[in-house]
């Protein structure tokens, strides 16, 4: 139904979206394309410098590789754990066509509910935070 409401060029926009669910500690990642087609599988990084190091590669290699032209982050707001992945991914946004939000945690399991899905896990918290 949205494809009706958009333009030829609109349509063929490369973007892509990376849903990140937060822990103490970690993150786990998962980057699609607009077509909804996963770029990687789920993976996990740690809240270190080398974790966030590490994602600055992979966000420069998706930019390479898929031809994004701009890549949303998705973050879940977890109580203060997101706060050094936002400040970095924000950083990066400064330098790469990135936009980041904060999501509300509280949100993404309303649309969880609602889309009828019984176990939560990080995998399917960060898929869902890719619908929001």
């Amino acid at each position: 139904m949205l494809d009706y409401f958009l333009t030829k060029s609109q349509k063929m926009n490369n973007y892509g979206y990376l849903g990140i669910d937060i822990s103490k500690g970690y993150a786990d990642l998962f980057v699609v394309r607009s077509d909804k087609s996963p770029v990687e599988s789920t993976f996990r990084l740690y809240d270190v410098p080398e974790g966030h190091l590490q994602l600055e590669k992979l966000i420069a290699e998706w930019f390479s590789k898929e031809k994004f032209e701009v890549i949303y982050c998705g973050v879940e707001s977890t109580g203060g754990y997101e706060n050094n992945w936002v400040n970095y991914l924000m950083e990066l946004a400064n330098q790469k066509p990135l936009k980041v939000t904060r999501l509300n945690a509280q949100r993404v399991k309303s649309l969880s509910d609602a889309s009828l899905k019984r176990t939560i896990t990080d995998s399917v918290s960060e898929k869902t935070s890719l619908c929001i």
